[in-house]
Parts: C-alpha cells; sequence; structure tokens
C-alpha cells in the first residue's frame, strides 16, 4: 500500500487530529524561536547603546554587564539612552512587523505564524518589563532590577507609580491582543470563511495558549537566577495578550480572510531544528 492510499484510508477525524498536531507544534517551536531571538535582540541594543559610551560590557542570554557601575560615570540622559530606548525599540520593531503582516494577507502561512510570534514577542518584552519594574525600583530585588526599573530608580519614581505603569502596561497588553485578535484566524480556513466565537478561541488555545504553555518549559531552563523571575512576569504578560484575543472571539461571528491551512499540516522538521540549535546554543554557551 503507497502513501497515498494509506493516507487515504485513514478516517478523517485521525487526518484532522494529526494535522491539528502538527500546527501546535510548528507555533510551538517557532514561539519559542522568537521568544530566543527577540531576548537577544533587547541583551544586543542594550549593550551596543551602552559600548557607545565606552563603558565594558559582558553581554549573555539572560542579562548585560555594564561597566563601571560607579553611580558618578552615568547620568540621568545615559541611563534613558540605554535602559529606555532599548525595550523601546523591541517595541518599534513590533509595530513594524504588525504593519506588515496587516498590509499583506498573503504571505505564506508558515512565515506569517513566525512573524506574528516575533510580533507578539518584541511587543510582550516592552510591557513585560514595565510589568515587573515595580518590584525592581532601587534594586530592592536585585532581579528586576532592569531596564524600566533602572530608568525608574534614576528619575526618582517611587514603586507606587511605577505600579500604575504596570497596571496601565498590563491593561495595554490586553488592548493589544483584542486588536490582533483575527491574526491567527487567518490561519483557519483558505479564503473567507465565517468564524463562530467557539472556533476562534480554540484556535487561540491551539496555536497561542498551548504552544506558550508547552514553550514554557524549555525557555525557563534558559532562565538563571537573575531572570527567572521575570521571566515568570513576561510569561503572565503573554497570557494577558492572550485574554484580549479570547475576549473578541467569545460569542461573535465575523468574517476573516484567512491564509492557506494546509502549510501547517506539514511535520514541522525545519521550525524544530531551528529551534533546538537556538535553544542548545544558548543553554551550551551564551546563558550566562
Amino acid at each position: 500500500m503507497n502513501k497515498t492510499s494509506a493516507s487515504s484510508s485513514r478516517p478523517k477525524s485521525e487526518i484532522i487530529v494529526r494535522a491539528n498536531l502538527k500546527a501546535t507544534l510548528t507555533s510551538t517551536f517557532l514561539f519559542i524561536l522568537s521568544y530566543i531571538l527577540t531576548t537577544l535582540v533587547l541583551q544586543g541594543v542594550i549593550s551596543a547603546l551602552a559600548r557607545s559610551f565606552r563603558y565594558a560590557v559582558t553581554m549573555t542570554y539572560n542579562h548585560v554587564y555594564a561597566l563601571p557601575k560607579d553611580y558618578h560615570r552615568w547620568s540621568k540622559a545615559r541611563i534613558i539612552a540605554v535602559y529606555f530606548t532599548a525595550p523601546l525599540f523591541c517595541l518599534g520593531l513590533g509595530i513594524l512587523i504588525w504593519i506588515i503582516l496587516n498590509s499583506n494577507s498573503r504571505i505564506p502561512s508558515r512565515i506569517r505564524l513566525f512573524m506574528f510570534w516575533l510580533m507578539i514577542c518584541f511587543a510582550n518584552i516592552f510591557f513585560g518589563q514595565i510589568v515587573c519594574s515595580p518590584l525592581g525600583i532601587r534594586a530592592e530585588h536585585e532581579s528586576f532590577y532592569q531596564t524600566f526599573a533602572i530608568v525608574g530608580t534614576w528619575m526618582f519614581i517611587s514603586p507606587s507609580v511605577m505600579t500604575f505603569f504596570a497596571t496601565m502596561a498590563g491593561v495595554i497588553s490586553i488592548v493589544f491582543g483584542v486588536y490582533i485578535y483575527r491574526e491567527l484566524l487567518r490561519f483557519s480556513i483558505p479564503g473567507k470563511a465565517v468564524k463562530t466565537g467557539k472556533d476562534g478561541l480554540a484556535f487561540i488555545f491551539q496555536l497561542y495558549a498551548i504552544p506558550i504553555i508547552i514553550g514554557s518549559v524549555p525557555l525557563v531552563l534558559l532562565c538563571n537566577h537573575f531572570s527567572l523571575y521575570t521571566f515568570a512576569f513576561i510569561f503572565a504578560n503573554l497570557m494577558l495578550i492572550g485574554f484580549g484575543m479570547a475576549i473578541m472571539n467569545g460569542g461573535r461571528k465575523f468574517w476573516v480572510k484567512s491564509s492557506k491551512t494546509k502549510a501547517l499540516w506539514r511535520t514541522p522538521v525545519i521550525e524544530m531544528t531551528l529551534a533546538v540549535v537556538a535553544w542548545a546554543c544558548i543553554y551550551l554557551f551564551f546563558r550566562g
């Protein structure tokens, strides 16, 4: 029996289950790869900006060490230039990718899904850093003394004010999810299709929630004592974005112009290889 006849002899339900599993795995590997890349971009921009001021910089996946740390060698302007600009740059990249996705609905599905996860991770790293910043003000908890916490400390912003900013960042993350809720549905049915709220929620669960939950396991292994707690807040903020998408999909019917679903039905060999190689390189050589 050849492959074609064997495939045609399978029950339709089995074929659909296998296809959905492959789509979920594809999304999972692309999430892992995107998260690693966006984290490296953030640390790379911080490192490059610090080097531009002639500081001695040691960059790892989890942290950037800029020396000297003496207060008289830094200034408010330099702190903003290094630690505020870097996450803002990531947010800008996320918005740029969002604009590209909105302006072109014909991008191949796997590339589009990769761009979707890059958009999510770039935006989330900005909002997630704000969400955890109140705990890092004045280096009260060293693990959270990063980016916006450093800026807030130098600007003499109180933890209560930073908590307000953190709350707003969480709310904006939900709103962001509301605005991008259609994007995952483009992988549902080729062409134009009517989707119900139940179908939309199922797709968010399949291509967003499950990949984040599964992907968090290898990503946690890349963390060290310095970044583990920050990762927990960034992970929680990813869920807030998903909650925003779920709000817009629940109990509604709408039209959506989608991509070719079958592009996600292939075994994700390339995605798995890239994610595993990236993860292994960070874990073995660059984890810090």
